[in-house]
């Protein structure tokens, strides 16, 4: 008899063997990944607190507030910082020249010309330097009539009036006003006939001269405020149009220092350019005293800092004598995950200025004064951080290094998948 012939199964194919060994390598890697995972997890109960303190400050009618400070609390979160506090940045308050006009007029109104020159002469000024900065048309165009009548020493009594230089002088005022006020009409009851008659004058010369026509151009955040009128947005380049003569521009924008300036329109069309202005910030002194005042030893101060382009977001190092260590500025948005690289590293930073017995707070007592003529101390610089490697760190390395990571996992998935799925065809 013939011996029963065996049945021989079909060899597996070059595609399928390949998936295998696909398979292995994305198991091997996804449990040394999982291990990084798990080393680089929550904070242990009996961990020591983290000497660094996490503060955003919180910039003013920014609208991207809330997507930076949630981007700071995860990473604060996930290098076991401590909670994070939120402050406000301050913004410089307006001037106060509203009460200060309301005040002059007052003595105006009881006759007292010499006090009042003075307080309006003050508020003038103040005007001129801040481009009107809180003020309406309305307010502005008060103040220089009001000042133009102290200085003639308007009054209902003809003879009581000043000499005719002075009224000169006074003048100018008049015209100051009916430069931004053309319109306005004085009530004859609450006005001597010297000031009408001297309004009239003002009004009339106004309304003979040239329109001017200003462009303002800047930030398309910038909001431009022209003669204490609405204000519009600079976006583009922003025109106002007024008689020849002094006007006034007050500028505000998010993340900015206001500024405000006196113009002089003599020609059919002219511009200003909006000068760079500091971002607004919060001092390093005031986040030092809010971590000491927790306990920690560093401030990581995070703070918007808004332009033209994408917002972007910057993190400091500050120590709780004041001192700046190190900063950096990261994109918010376009990059996931470059604040958690850079709030990892200035924590590393921290961590390592301390070990190096160089954090405030390790050295309690202060240094003995320096004898007369002595050479003053060397400071002993920190040096540059070193990088964590795979073999002494790897929790760290798997950190420093997310981006490789999250590429070679993705790329491994992709192999896995297309492999079993050619091979099982």
């Amino acid at each position: 008899m013939r011996a029963p012939l065996k049945r021989e199964l079909p060899r597996p194919s070059n595609w399928l063997r390949s998936a295998r060994t696909v398979a292995v390598f994305a198991v091997v890697f996804a449990v040394v990944f999982a291990i990084l995972a798990t080393a680089a997890g929550p904070a242990r109960a009996d961990d020591p607190p983290s000497i660094v303190y996490p503060i955003y400050a919180q910039m003013p009618e920014a609208p991207q507030n809330d997507v930076a400070k949630a981007e700071l609390t995860r990473a604060s979160a996930r290098y076991h910082l401590r909670g994070i506090e939120v402050i406000d940045i301050p913004t410089p308050p307006l001037p106060q020249t509203g009460a200060a006009i309301k005040a002059g007029l007052e003595l105006v109104k009881k006759l007292s010309f010499d006090d009042a020159r003075k307080q309006l002469a003050a508020a003038a000024e103040k005007v001129a330097e801040t481009g009107g900065a809180g003020l309406t048309t309305d307010e502005i165009s008060d103040l220089y009539v009001g000042r133009a009548m102290a200085i003639a020493r308007a009054d209902w009594k003809p003879e009581r009036s000043v000499d005719e230089a002075t009224r000169v002088r006074a003048y100018e005022d008049y015209v100051r006003a009916a430069t931004l006020t053309p319109n306005r009409v004085l009530n004859p009851h609450d006005y001597p006939p010297q000031t009408l008659e001297d309004w009239a004058k003002a009004v009339a010369e106004i309304k003979q001269r040239p329109l001017g026509t200003l462009t303002v151009s800047g930030s398309s955040a910038a909001l431009v405020t022209f003669d204490g009128q609405p204000p519009l947005s600079a976006r583009g380049g922003v025109t106002f149009k007024g008689a020849y003569g002094e006007h006034l521009i007050f500028v505000e924008e998010p993340g900015r220092v206001p500024w405000g300036s006196s113009v002089l329109v003599n020609a059919p069309s002219s511009n200003v350019a909006i000068p760079a202005r500091d971002g607004l910030t919060l001092d390093d002194a005031v986040a030092a005293s809010h971590a000491k005042r927790m306990g920690a030893k560093f401030a990581l101060v995070a703070e918007l800092r808004l332009g033209e382009g994408p917002p972007e977001l910057q993190l400091r190092l500050v120590d709780i004598t004041g001192i700046r260590h190190d900063a950096t500025v990261v994109p918010l948005t376009t990059e996931l995950g470059s604040v958690d690289a850079a709030a990892m590293r200035l924590d590393e930073e921290a961590r390592r200025i301390e070990k190096l017995g160089l954090a405030p707070g390790n050295n309690l007592e202060a240094p003995p004064p320096l004898e007369p003529g002595a050479p003053a101390p060397v400071l002993t610089a920190v040096p540059p951080p070193a990088h964590p490697t795979l073999r002494d760190n790897p929790s760290a390395w798997a950190r420093e290094h997310w981006p490789l990571v999250t590429a070679v996992a993705a790329l491994v998935g992709a192999s896995l998948v297309l492999g079993l799925t050619v091979g099982l065809e």
